[in-house]
């Protein structure tokens, strides 16, 4: 019996391995006459592989919102937020902590809304962080590097002098690159894939503020069909040059925190919800007690709410609490205020 059963599994053994070959010349006939890859095995042995070359993703220098989220690679993190909340000072703040925490790696800025002129100054007051008029800290550090307002107390013309050399250090050297050309998509993702191929492995991020304001060649029938495909070209092309890309996005109208952080409420939505990997909403609500009774924003500083919509490899419908400094333009965390987290320099 011992023998008849050694046979039949010889046997089988052989049918199967004919069955093989002959499946894989299937494959590569069909291939070749549609021109196309054809599925093959995927086995645990490839899943290894392709985990070892898989970097991983990226911190964003806030403990708190660490411990929830990490910005990845090869994949979309959006920052949504209603008009005046806080999207492009989140993502400058972002910029600033991660060209400080991965310093060999460069770090690019496509601004779709500002001037590169506007960002640089927002950047230098983050970094020089100091309160020079609470009501008009930006301009009158523009001023001052304008020459009006040379007579500057010694103080602070050493901090913005500081803050300059760095901000020239990281710009010269290309570790921070602004950019406030208006690309088409198409052109946005080619450039990012020539800066994949030049950088390799100092690629660190890319932000883009935001997809609203980005423009497509092409026609389509409704603004949202134009911001499907806008996505879906930014999502291929963090895919196939494996770069995080950090998106700002609008999010709609609604009554109260509960309605306007929704996925569903992203602004013009097409598939943005679907295509990010982390989503993080953004609240600011001395800003919507403000517009509430038609008031300017009052208070230096202000809670800025950071609410992860969107996880996949991990928690969600979680929040952080920062506190947004708003004439510096930076945000620290709360539960370490004491400690100094700014200027750059230090």
């Amino acid at each position: 019996m011992d023998e008849i059963d050694g046979l039949e599994n010889a046997v089988q053994r052989r049918e199967k391995a004919e069955i093989a070959r002959e499946t894989a010349s299937v494959s590569s006939t069909a291939q070749k006459s549609i021109g196309i890859p054809f599925p093959g095995p995927y086995t645990f042995r490839d899943l290894l592989h392709d985990l070892s070359q898989t970097k991983d993703g990226l911190q964003t220098g806030y403990p708190s919102l660490d411990e929830i989220i990490e910005i990845p690679q090869a994949a979309i993190t959006l920052i949504a937020g209603r008009p005046s909340h806080g999207k492009t000072i989140t993502k400058l703040n972002l910029l600033l902590q991660m060209v400080r925490r991965y310093e060999g790696m460069n770090f690019y800025f496509f601004s779709y809304e500002e001037s590169k002129s506007q960002i640089l100054l927002k950047l230098l007051n983050i970094l020089a962080a100091d309160v020079i008029d609470e009501h008009h800290n930006l301009s009158n550090i523009e001023g001052y590097l304008r020459g009006k307002h040379a007579g500057k107390h010694k103080s602070e013309k050493h901090k913005i002098e500081q803050a300059s050399n760095v901000l020239q250090a990281l710009t010269e050297s290309g570790r921070l690159v602004v950019s406030d050309h208006p690309y088409f998509v198409d052109d946005l993702s080619g450039v990012i894939a020539k800066l994949k191929e030049r950088d390799g492995d100092k690629m660190g991020a890319v932000f883009i503020d935001y997809i609203q304001k980005v423009k497509i060649k092409h026609k389509y029938p409704s603004r949202q069909l134009e911001l499907q495909k806008i996505s879906e070209s930014i999502l291929e092309t963090a895919l196939s040059s494996k770069v995080a890309i950090v998106l700002g996005a609008q999010l709609g109208r609604g009554t109260g925190k509960k309605e306007v952080l929704q996925l569903a409420n992203l602004r013009e939505a097409g598939d943005l919800e679907n295509d990010a990997a982390v989503v993080i909403g953004i609240w600011n609500q001395a800003k919507e007690d403000a517009d509430s009774k038609d008031e300017k924003l009052k208070g230096r500083k202000v809670d800025l709410e950071l609410m992860v919509l969107k996880n996949r490899k991990g928690v969600s419908n979680q929040s952080v609490l920062l506190e947004f400094d708003r004439p510096l333009s930076t945000l620290n965390e709360k539960s370490k205020l004491n400690s100094k987290r700014y200027p750059y320099y230090d």
